[in-house]
């Protein structure tokens, strides 16, 4: 018979854990194996177990060459398997083998650089510090994917990772000089793998300066956003705190800046529409030391304005002087610009305006001195920082009234228009006066008004070559006007209907016909005072055709009697004309040649005498 024993084997319940630890990349790490034991792993037994560790699998299931010091195992590989072997101490080939890593994570830092800087200007010590310049040169060959790099103000810090400075590029020291640490920490491992150095931080000194100076303003005249004339040289003082030793200078780059270079020339036109960003070099000539800021450039807006058409005044009075309202340029110059935005002034010169002295008190009622005359009207916007304007000549003209006359009057015997001949109306050719008003200047203009109330409102008289009067006398208004000014002359024009005679229709005319031939003779100058029937200043003349009448011509010769020369009866034609106008009626005048009575063969009487020889008898006619 034999006996059948179980041998129960090992079980490693728990995987082993991975052992890590930092390295310098220059010395080999020691481990304690023995952290990974048998309550670690969990095995049911341990009484009943031993742990042996190997570096292979197959010396561990073999249970060869274990490792002889597994509490102080040193090893200069970065990552390296161990292999445990779980043993039943009551027969050695009941057993277990598990595995675990070693891991050594490298971290170690470079030999960096003191970091020195010219001082701020501020007069305190102080620097800002790019302290990252350290970064590539602790590092060395280690890859900066797998590292982190942080700065620290203390040791402390340093060691456990606190407090790290949150913007190394730009670090101001506290005290001169100061030290500063900087911690590598291997990022890839699972405990905490770092080290750390310090440097120093040291500030040469220099002379105080401003590096945040007041912005440079410039009024844009056009507002294009870009202005010629920057004189940038007025912030050297308030850059330099006034110190003869720094030297200012200014730059388009900040780059440029610090490495001295492209220098701007004053005065300085900018590159950059409405606001430019410069660059300051402040350089303490004594030691070199210099420091950098930002000058700012700002064009601001300044009211766009358009020159006014010129005022052109009359020259009422000829004395070339004339009272102008200024103010009526407003709108045209302002061009949109509310008014109530702005300050407005005027100006009798250039000078005055730019530099906003002596202003016009009175701008609605302006004598000019001149004439011509250039006064200037400025327009400046209080709300802006430097009360930016701009300036527009504003032209004065005293133009010379036309030159004209005062026409005569204008008479006319009274004709048909209106009711007749006998109504003081009549139809006047106003314009026949033109060369007169205008002293035969073909350049002039000239235009009549019924009333001084429609020469105001320019209601014109329709048809001043057929002017109608409405009164009598009457005063027609005159304007005269020039195509080189627009100054207007007046004067006046009075009309006058003169009256024509009034004679009474004459009586016919009759003359016996003693031979009855039908021709006879009239003596026509004894009629004139019957035919005037009083009337005055008038002058009578007798004409042939009515024609001749109306022309006043071939006046018939009343020296001697009218023979007529149409037989039996005749018209003729009286013309009846003022002396003083030239007025004239004419009225038809009959003439008639009456038929004497013709007696035939009448027999002679003869009578004796009665007896007294004396010549004489009586004879009785009647026979």
């Amino acid at each position: 018979s034999f006996d059948l024993i179980v041998i129960e084997q090992p079980n490693i319940i728990n995987a082993p854990i991975d052992l890590s630890k930092c390295g310098d990349f220059d010395s080999s790490q020691t481990f304690d194996l023995t952290q990974n034991d048998v309550a670690t792993l969990g095995v049911l037994n341990p009484a009943d177990t031993q742990l042996t560790y190997h570096n292979t699998q197959a010396n561990a299931n073999a249970g060869n060459n274990p490792i002889a010091n597994p509490i102080n195992y040193s090893t200069v590989n970065n990552q390296e398997n161990i292999f445990i072997r779980a043993e039943n101490t009551n027969n050695p080939n009941c057993f277990s083998v598990a595995s675990f890593a070693l891991n050594i994570f490298e971290v170690t830092i470079n030999p960096v650089d003191d970091l020195n800087e010219c001082a701020d200007g501020s007069g305190n010590e102080t620097a800002t510090f790019d302290l990252t310049q350290n970064t590539a040169l602790a590092l060395g060959t280690q890859d900066p994917d797998d590292y982190s790099v942080s700065y620290h103000t203390s040791q402390a810090d340093a060691d456990t990772g606190a407090d790290a400075i949150p913007d190394p590029t730009a670090f101001q020291n506290a005290t001169n000089p100061q030290p500063i640490w900087i911690r590598i920490n291997n990022d890839s491992a699972p405990i905490n793998c770092s080290s750390s150095a310090s440097f120093t931080l040291s500030v040469t000194e220099s002379a105080p300066v401003n590096l945040d100076p007041d912005p440079i303003y410039a009024c844009d005249d056009n507002n294009d956003g870009f202005f010629n004339n920057f004189d940038l040289t007025q912030r050297d003082d308030d850059i330099s705190l006034g110190n003869s030793d720094i030297a200012v200078s200014y730059h388009p780059t900040q780059s440029d800046a610090e490495n001295d270079l492209n220098p701007l020339a004053s005065p300085y036109a900018n590159v950059v529409q409405n606001q430019q960003t410069i660059y300051i070099r402040a350089e303490d000539t004594t030691n070199e030391c210099f420091n950098t800021g930002e000058l700012e450039l700002i064009i601001l807006d300044s009211p766009l304005l358009e020159t006014p058409e010129p005022l052109v005044g009359c020259d009422v009075n000829e004395t070339g002087i004339l009272a102008f309202d200024l103010t009526q340029v407003e709108d045209e110059v302002l061009d949109g610009i509310d008014p109530t935005t702005v300050n407005i002034s005027y100006h009798s010169s250039q000078s005055d305006a730019q530099d906003n002295i002596n202003p016009i008190t009175a701008p609605s009622g302006y004598n000019n001195t001149n004439n011509p005359q250039t006064v200037y009207i400025r327009v400046e916007d209080p709300n802006s920082p430097l009360n930016c304007f701009n300036i527009e000549p504003i032209e004065l003209q005293v133009e010379p009234l036309p030159d004209i006359s005062d026409p005569t009057l204008l008479e006319k015997c009274d004709d048909p228009t209106g009711s007749g001949q006998f109504d003081e109306v009549a139809s006047f050719d106003l314009t026949q006066k033109i060369p007169e008003i205008t002293n035969n200047n073909d350049d002039l203009s000239v235009t009549y008004y019924a009333t001084p109330a429609d020469q105001s409102n320019d209601n014109p008289i329709d048809d001043p070559a057929n002017f109608v009067n409405t009164e009598n006398p009457q005063t027609i208004e005159v304007s005269v006007s020039s195509s080189e000014t627009p100054c207007v002359a007046t004067t006046t024009l009075t009309v006058s209907v003169d009256p024509l005679p009034t004679i009474p229709d004459p009586n016919p005319l009759e003359v016996c016909d003693v031979d009855n031939d039908g021709f006879a003779e009239f003596d026509l100058a004894a009629e004139e005072d019957a035919i005037l029937d009083g009337e005055i200043e008038t002058e009578i003349s007798f004409h042939l055709t009515e024609a001749e009448a109306e022309a006043g011509t071939n006046e018939i010769d009343t020296s001697s009697n009218f023979s007529n020369t149409n037989p039996d009866n005749q018209t003729i034609y009286v013309r009846a004309e003022k002396t003083t106008t030239g007025c004239y009626d004419v009225k038809p005048l009959e003439l008639f040649i009456i038929p004497s009575p013709e007696i035939e063969n009448l027999a002679d009487f003869s009578q004796c005498d009665d007896g007294d020889n004396n010549g004489f008898a009586a004879f009785d006619l009647t026979q």
